[in-house]
């Protein structure tokens, strides 16, 4: 369910993409600060910060490829990912197979960037047992 929002100053009111003429209500998809002046006429439901988590079981010698759902309110994912199991030989690239490697342990890979970049990420174990992989991507805005 949607928020619904009406401007009952006498002002225009812009919030992201949206504005808001004096009397007009407007629907959108995310809660808009109270500072703004405008008058919550139906509340919605909260968009969930994290649009993806799952730790991975990554076979020995094997890949894996994860795909990231697209963030609801910006273009930003902040990412986490960790190998859980392993102190060295897994590694990730971004968006394609053949893209630069990026070592992951235990210290794990922390970084925001935009969806575009992380949409797909290919893991892979170069030992020879199982290791297991966590992925988290969260909403940044």
């Amino acid at each position: 369910m949607n928020w619904i929002y009406r401007n009952d100053t006498d002002s225009v009111i812009i919030y992201r993409s949206e504005t808001w003429l004096p009397g007009v209500s407007r629907e959108v998809s995310y809660p808009v600060p109270p500072e703004l002046g405008l008058t919550c006429i139906q509340e919605g439901d909260s968009p969930d910060p994290i649009i993806f988590h799952s730790d991975i079981t990554v076979q020995p010698n094997s890949q894996e490829v994860v795909s990231i759902p697209a963030p609801k309110l910006s273009h930003a994912v902040a990412l986490s990912i960790f190998c859980m199991t392993q102190s060295s030989g897994c590694e990730c690239r971004f968006n394609s197979p053949r893209n630069c490697i990026i070592p992951i342990d235990v210290r794990g890979f922390q970084q925001t960037t935009s969806w575009q970049n992380c949409s797909r990420i290919y893991l892979m174990n170069n030992t020879d047992s199982e290791a297991v992989i966590s992925v988290t991507a969260s909403e940044a805005v």
